[in-house]
Order: C-alpha cells, then sequence, then structure tokens
C-alpha cells in the first residue's frame, strides 16, 4: 500500500512515492533497497491508532498527505484455493484486518482517489458498502461470496440491530456477516429507491426510546422505509464513490491468466457520480494484444540463476532431501500410508480413464525409485513425494487423452504441483499463457524439465528483476514476492486512469461521444504502419565501409573451434546446469540423437534408445567457460548485410541500413550458439531483425562438424496491418560444412525461403505399433468420455475442418502406423518409406 502525490508539471504530471507499508521483513528490505527514503511501515493496522506511527527502523514518524492510495490488501483469506476454513471480513484474518485498516486509512487522511486490489471471490459488495458507507437494503440477505453462513440463515431484518443515543441517534449494534457496516456507526439517513440518491432523509427516534435496542425490520417499520427499495446511509467524515472492474493480466500485455478486481474509489459527495465510467473506459483503451507467449519470459538453461538451482538440488541438502522422500510408504497402498489425497488420484484416473499404475514420465515407485523421461531434471524428481510424482502422471496422460493430443515434453503447460489433482487445471484455456502466479505455487513446466523459478514469475507479473536491487532473497521468498504482487501493466493503467478520468470527462461531458482516438499522441513514424524504415537504422546515410566476406571469416572460426564447440556443448540433459560430465563416458541413441552421460542412465528411461558411445571414458573436453571467452575473441562483435539482400530477400526490406550487434553467446545441445540483434534508433527501438549462428555439430544426427546461419526478418511480425501470428521462420540460411579439418567451400551457399507451395500424397500405413495414448497408459474409458463430452458451440465453430471428427477418437486410436510409404511428390522430395522410431519421449 502506498501514497502518490500528484504535481502538476508543464509535461503532464510528476508524482512522488511518499510510503509505504509491509509487514513481512525480507519484503521491507526489498522495498527499503528499491525505494531509499520513503517512509517505510510494518503494519497497517497500527497507521491509524495514533498522531505518530512508528517506522520499520523504530522512529516515530508523522503520515505524510497523499491524494493516491494504492492498497492490495491480504488476498489469502479470501482466495478460493482455500478449499475450507475460508475467512470473512470480520473474522480477524488477515484479510479483513487489513482491509478495515486501509478503510480506517481513508476515513482518517481522506486521500482523493484509492485502488483497492484482491481476489475474484472477496466479499466485494461489502467491501463496497464499508467504504462508500451505504447499504442497498434489497441486497441485505445476499450471501455472494459470504462464508459460514447459508441463504436460509441470512435474515438481516432481525440480525442487524441499532441502540439509540441519548440524541435520537440510531448506532450500529449487532452486524450480520452478509452486511458491510461497522458496529458504532451511526445512521444518518436513508434514500428512497425513486428518489435523488443525494436527497437523504434524516432518521432519528424520539429521545424518550434512548437507551433501547432495536432490529432493522423495526425501524424500518416505524420510519416507512421500503426494504426492498430503499438505500440506508451511515454517517462518514469523508464520503466515496466507487466503481468495481474485473481485469486480467493477459489482456495486459503479459502471458498470465491472473483475474482480479480492482475497486476506483473517487471523493465525492454525489452518489451517482459517474466518475467510474470513464475510469472503465480508459481501462478498456488500455488493453493490450498479447505479442509473446510464455516461453518468452523464461530463463535459457546456462543463466547463473538457472544453474545455481540445478547445483544446490544436487548438493548436501537436496541429497538429504532425496533421502527422506525415499522413506515415504507407498502413496498408493491406503492400510500403509493413510494419505487422504490418494481417493482424489484414483477418482481422477478412473474419470479419465487412465490406468491405476500407469506412470509414463517418472516410473516412480516406493523407496525413492524413479526413471524420469528424458528432459526431466532426475535431481528435480527426486525432490518431490509419491503425490506430486502421481499428479504429474495424471495431467501427462490427460494431455495425451484430449482429441487433439499433445506431448508435455515438447508443448508448453504449467502445472501446479502445490496442488491436489483436482484443485489445479491441467491446460489453460489459452496455449502459451501460464495459469496463476501465487505465492506457494510450485508451477512445472515439463517441456523445461523443471519448475519456474521466482525470477521468471517476477517477469511474468511485469517487474523487471534485472533492474532491481535484490539481495539474498531465497527462491521461496521470490516467488511470494512475486505471487503477492499486483501485475504491473494492470496496476500503472489503474493508477493512469484514475488520475487521467477527471481531466476527460471535463473535456467530454457526454461519456457516449467519447472518442479516446482523438487523443492518441502522434508519433514520427505513424504513417509506415510498423514497416521496417532503412531511415531509422544506425547505418543509414554513413559512409559505407568495405566489411569482410562473412563465409572468410567463419570459415576460419569453423575450421578452428566446430570441433571443440561439439565437444563441450551440452550432449547430456545434466550438463544444462553449465557444467561438463567430467570423464564420464558420454552415450547417444542411433536413432534419435538422444544424448546421456554412463551416470545419469539409472535415473533415466533409456530402454527404447539404440545408445552408442560418442565420448569415451577418460576423455578430455574443453571447460565450456574456457572456450565462451575463446569464442567471444574470435567471432566479430557486428555483423552487416551486404548489397543486394533486400532484392533477394523481400521482408529485408531496409536491413541493410541496419547493423546485426552480437546479443548473446548460448551452450546448446551439439553446438554453441551466437546471436546477433538489430534494432530501430540505435538500439532504443524495435528489435527488427536477428542472425543466428551455430557452431558445432550441423546434422540432426550425422556426426559432421562445421557451421549453420539462419537470418530471420522480423517485418511480418511487427507490421501493423495484418502482422503474422504463430512461428516466423528464417528468410535465408548457410550451412558451412567441415571435410577433414578444413572447410567443404562447395557445400557453403546460400538458401532463400521458398515461397509455400501445395501437393497432393498418398499416404499409407502398414505395420501397425501401439499408439502413445496406449504406452501413457489409457484405456477404453477414456474414448468413452470424450465421445460423451459435449462442447460448446463457440469452441465447435472454430475447429479446423479434418476428415477425422475431433470430438471421438478414431476407432483405430489404440495403433499408430509402424511404416509409413508416401508417393504423388512430383518434386520426389519427400516420397519414400518412413518407419516410426521405437525412441519414446524424444524427437529428432
Amino acid at each position: 500500500q502506498g501514497g502518490e502525490e500528484e504535481k502538476i508539471q508543464t509535461h503532464g504530471f510528476d508524482y512522488e512515492h511518499n510510503m509505504s507499508c509491509e509487514i513481512e521483513p525480507f519484503k521491507q528490505a526489498y522495498i527499503g533497497r528499491n525505494f531509499p527514503g520513503v517512509l517505510l511501515f510494518p503494519d497497517i493496522t497500527k497507521l491509524t491508532q495514533a498522531e505518530t506511527v512508528v517506522d520499520v527502523y523504530g522512529r516515530a514518524q508523522t503520515i505524510p498527505d497523499g491524494n493516491m492510495f494504492v492498497a492490495g490488501t491480504s488476498c489469502k483469506d479470501f482466495s478460493m484455493l482455500k478449499s475450507c476454513h475460508r475467512k470473512d471480513i470480520e473474522d480477524k484474518g488477515t484479510s479483513g484486518e487489513t482491509f478495515l485498516a486501509a478503510v480506517e486509512y481513508l476515513e482518517q487522511e481522506q486521500p482523493a482517489v484509492a485502488i483497492f486490489e484482491n481476489v475474484d471471490n472477496a466479499p466485494w459488495v461489502k467491501m463496497q458498502e464499508y467504504i462508500e458507507g451505504r447499504l442497498n437494503l434489497s441486497e441485505r440477505n445476499s450471501i455472494k461470496n459470504i462464508t459460514e453462513i447459508k441463504k436460509n440463515q441470512a435474515d438481516a431484518d432481525n440480525q442487524l440491530k441499532f441502540s439509540i443515543d441519548d440524541s435520537g441517534c440510531y448506532v450500529v449494534e449487532e452486524v450480520p456477516r452478509q452486511v458491510g457496516v461497522r458496529a458504532g456507526c451511526v445512521v444518518q439517513g436513508f434514500v428512497r429507491g425513486d428518489d435523488d440518491p443525494s436527497n437523504v432523509q434524516a432518521l432519528k427516534a424520539s429521545i424518550k426510546k434512548s437507551g433501547k435496542v432495536v432490529t432493522l425490520g423495526q425501524i424500518a417499520k416505524d420510519h416507512a422505509i421500503e426494504l426492498e427499495e430503499d438505500i440506508l446511509v451511515m454517517e462518514k467524515k469523508a464520503r466515496y464513490c466507487t466503481h468495481l472492474i474485473r481485469l486480467d493480466t493477459k489482456h495486459y500485455g503479459l502471458p498470465q491468466t491472473r483475474n482480479r478486481q480492482y475497486l476506483f474509489v473517487w471523493r465525492s459527495d454525489d452518489p451517482s457520480d459517474n466518475l467510474g465510467d470513464y475510469f472503465q473506459l480508459l481501462m478498456d483503451h488500455l488493453k493490450t494484444p498479447l505479442l509473446h507467449s510464455m516461453e518468452a519470459f523464461m530463463l535459457p538453461p546456462t543463466h547463473d540463476r538457472i544453474r545455481c538451482f540445478r547445483e544446490a538440488l544436487r548438493s548436501g541438502p537436496g541429497l538429504m532431501v532425496a533421502k527422506e522422500r525415499a522413506k515415504e510408504l507407498d502413496f498408493f497402498d491406503w492400510d500403509l500410508s493413510s494419505v487422504k489425497d490418494l481417493a482424489h488420484h484414483l477418482n481422477y484416473r478412473k474419470k479419465m480413464g487412465i490406468e491405476e499404475r500407469s506412470r509414463w514420465m517418472t516410473q516412480w515407485n516406493t523407496r525413492g525409485r524413479k526413471k524420469v523421461a528424458p528432459g526431466l531434471w532426475p535431481e528435480l524428481v527426486a525432490m518431490w513425494n509419491m503425490r506430486r510424482c502421481d499428479l504429474i502422471e495424471c495431467f501427462s496422460a490427460s494431455v495425451v487423452r484430449d482429441n487433439i493430443s499433445r506431448d508435455p515434453l515438447h508443448h508448453s503447460f504449467t502445472w501446479d504441483l502445490s496442488q491436489n489433482v483436482h484443485r489445479t487445471s491441467v491446460r489453460t484455456p489459452t496455449v502459451g499463457v501460464s495459469g496463476c502466479v501465487t505465492p506457494g505455487g510450485e508451477l512445472l513446466m515439463p517441456n523445461k524439465g523443471r519448475t519456474m523459478m521466482g525470477f521468471e514469475k517476477l517477469l511474468l507479473q511485469g517487474i523487471p528483476f534485472t533492474r532491481l536491487a535484490l539481495g539474498p532473497e531465497t527462491e521461496v521468498q521470490l516467488s511470494d514476492l512475486a505471487g503477492n504482487a499486483m501485475s504491473m501493466p494492470v496496476v500503472c493503467a489503474t493508477m493512469l486512469s484514475a488520475l487521467c478520468a477527471p481531466q476527460l470527462r471535463r473535456e467530454e461531458s457526454r461519456i457516449q461521444k467519447v472518442n479516446l482516438s482523438n487523443y492518441k499522441l502522434s508519433q514520427k513514424y505513424d504513417s509506415a504502419n510498423g514497416d521496417v524504415l532503412a531511415e531509422r537504422g544506425d547505418l543509414h546515410g554513413a559512409k559505407k565501409l568495405t566489411p569482410e566476406d562473412f563465409s572468410d571469416v567463419f570459415s576460419k572460426i569453423a575450421e578452428e573451434l566446430a570441433e571443440d564447440a561439439f565437444k563441450c556443448s551440452v550432449l547430456c540433459d545434466s550438463e544444462s546446469s553449465g557444467q561438463t560430465s567430467g570423464e564420464d563416458e558420454i552415450l547417444e541413441c542411433a536413432d534419435c540423437g538422444f544424448g546421456i552421460s554412463k551416470n545419469q542412465t539409472d535415473s533415466h528411461q533409456i530402454e527404447s534408445h539404440d545408445l552408442k558411445v560418442i565420448i569415451p571414458a577418460g576423455s578430455k573436453r574443453a571447460n565450456p567457460h574456457e572456450f565462451e571467452m575463446k569464442l567471444r575473441c574470435a567471432a566479430p562483435s557486428v555483423l552487416v548485410l551486404g548489397k543486394g539482400w533486400e532484392d533477394a530477400v523481400p521482408e529485408s526490406e531496409g536491413l541493410e541500413s541496419y547493423s546485426f550487434h552480437l546479443q548473446r553467446v548460448d551452450r546448446a545441445r551439439g553446438q554453441w550458439l551466437l546471436t546477433y540483434g538489430a534494432w530501430e534508433d540505435n538500439g532504443s527501438g524495435r528489435q527488427v531483425a536477428e542472425i543466428r549462428v551455430a557452431l558445432g555439430q550441423v546434422g540432426a544426427l550425422d556426426k559432421e562438424f562445421g557451421l549453420r546461419v539462419y537470418v530471420k526478418c522480423f517485418a511480418p511480425a511487427i507490421r501493423l496491418q495484418n502482422p503474422k501470428r504463430g512461428m516466423l521462420g528464417d528468410s535465408a540460411r548457410l550451412t558451412i560444412k567441415l571435410k577433414g579439418h578444413s572447410v567443404d567451400k562447395e557445400s557453403a551457399n546460400w538458401e532463400i525461403r521458398a515461397e509455400p507451395t501445395k501437393s497432393s500424397l498418398e499416404i499409407v500405413g502398414s505395420d501397425p505399433c501401439d499408439s502413445q495414448r496406449v504406452l501413457v497408459g489409457l484405456n477404453d474409458t477414456a474414448a468413452k468420455e470424450i465421445r460423451q463430452h459435449k462442447p460448446q458451440n463457440r469452441f465447435i465453430k472454430n475447429f479446423p475442418k479434418s476428415r477425422n471428427d475431433l470430438l471421438h477418437y478414431h476407432p483405430k486410436w489404440k495403433t499408430w502406423p509402424g511404416t509409413i510409404a508416401v508417393s504423388d511428390d512430383g518434386n520426389d522430395l519427400v516420397n519414400g518409406i518412413y518407419k516410426k522410431l521405437p525412441c519414446q519421449h524424444t524427437v529428432v
């Protein structure tokens, strides 16, 4: 929570961060480091108890003035993630106490504007009644989002009681759960349902009745109040109006489904004030299309934070946790383990048609015995109890069970392992969008083989951790920091809308006539409609130098470093933490190319792979860190496209005026990757293209060394008119192969992506073998349940046309063709016989 003070200046407005309030010590340290000099108080419930308040440093301070108050009060008691023991505002939980304290702050300090944020299922009607001091009597028995009360128990007519003071005023004495008013409030009067909302009729009793306690029903009878129409008004030090709006983070540019309610609160004596409508209009206008998937926000495997996390799992504390997990009793043996979650797992498997003992991903068993699918971190799986492992098995089978089957090891999913199998979702409604980031959530990304890190959760909240002064926060604390935060673009949009709404109303008195496009700030290059312009490149108008030929420079690098690049690249899943497997023997599948070290074979499922030795035991491999320094010294830091590129590649128009700067060096599987990027306006604008140089193994399975270059132009995706969505292919590529220790110059030719063509092929399958649905453990119940499923019409109409019914399994769903014959390709590019590889869990 904090106050913001607006200062009108020539350029619009400026702000000053005056105060923050946080009770968690590690969050106090975070705020203190990143906002030095800002008053920091430890407990919002004590802000209004005295004239001075003790801050986190033990000093007595006066609450500063401010005209914007932003409050994200505690949500854990209101959250639907609590299946039981949810608390209401008056139950003395942290959610209720922090909200009531925020209302007290409004009463005392009276800022002009406030923003309240909380979960969907918070008792918002009651919260609005607390702030406004107005009780809509027709809703007096509404129990929406009110816990521990049944509909037939709500009786405000008799349970809402008032005492009569010496002046004849009605004072709230007893309050039922469903009514949002505090004991001790004085009734100002009431408003007739068909009257002006600001016309409050005084409500007083005879002085002779002083000391008596009466019910709402009695008051209504004595003063002719219509309980189904009228509004009861309480005395307030300051009058506020409210406007409630439901917002989702993914509508503001971040790939996260996070539904929250925001309450816009503003000072006004007019209950019918329509400023909230202008606020709503601005919030709708500020919505941003989702341009990047969750994958774009994830850290690469070579990032220091990822490497440190994996090394910690392999160290002493990680091994101790794994040792304790090995002592667990059999999760599926109720008599032995008595784990209450077992029933949920058995019911889920039965409902989804999953065999009870199918364990395709982890093969978990008693005494810590686990063999993970290639791609999963075995040291991380060793940390998980049997319930978590079985949740992964249930969810893996569920996504394969879908009509459009997806392999979780090769598609983007996020699964919350902290929740029970029946309490969390196996998939999100939008592909590429994460589920909600929560403080205690443990989000597994099966295609990456690990859980989401705290830094990545901060990024999904729009919080740039690279610009923060972070200290020794643990992963748990970073996750808590991200899970309890408001999404940055969303809360910034609410604050901006709150500041701009009054001015918009002054300029446009009739909201129906508002056209926000009239207020759009014009930019210099608006007329280009997002096209890539040569004049925005850093080389535009500059004297052209004669650069060295690309093939000449990189041929020399390939000759000197390609083989070493392969040997110190990632050849085993366990090497993604930045180290090599030492002198251990490295094996590779002759069919799919899956690599693993000899020491890791006991913890992985390798039975379906034809493993061959590619690095003998005792071989000395180059140190990755030393090789990276050597590669950085050898590779040019800047690349440019030569004359003629714009003519040969249409989407590269204007790129000859841009320089491509070395952006990063990554250690990948079988190769090292150099990434060069080109940006508009000397780096301050959009990225318009990239060049990727892959050094090492240049074939999927062939042990040929050399170098591959890929040029990708972003122009089709960043233009404003009809932008391309989905995967953006490379525009051109170059392959340089080695023959012995020298470059095969005849193979070094640039290839330009051709226009797509259509062909009619004949495809015939034979030699049936088990399908993936059978391998993951699905049975006939799965097919039956899918057949009985009735999807909503809005989903059916968007299904692509197919010769197969996407709402039913194919009659031969239990088998796949082991052999496929393709013919009738006039260009003879894909004709031939294709054999299904026996390898499981991997792709070539």
